[in-house]
């Protein structure tokens, strides 16, 4: 499972390489009383077929008072998977 929190988004069946362009997710906090959105954006580059290795983005955006600090880019993450040579 690429993505674990909960989301209901429609990745069953979605082929792995299709993530090579990106794919992003905008998450609505909005519901809190100084709740934004996070986007996140999953890039993947393929391996010889034998595995990936990729980056997750993610960007906060209209938080105010206490959450505040969770507006703008958070440190990249990488993410690996398959077979290393």
């Amino acid at each position: 499972m690429l993505w674990g929190w909960g989301w209901d988004l429609p990745l069953a069946g979605v082929p792995v390489e299709d993530f090579a362009d990106g794919f992003s997710y905008t998450e609505d906090h909005r519901y809190y009383p100084e709740g934004g959105e996070f986007t996140w954006t999953l890039t993947l580059t393929f391996d010889d077929n034998v595995g990936f290795s990729g980056t997750i983005d993610a960007v906060g955006a209209d938080f105010s008072g206490a959450d505040a600090g969770c507006n703008g880019a958070f440190p990249q993450l990488q993410v690996f998977g398959g077979k290393a040579n």
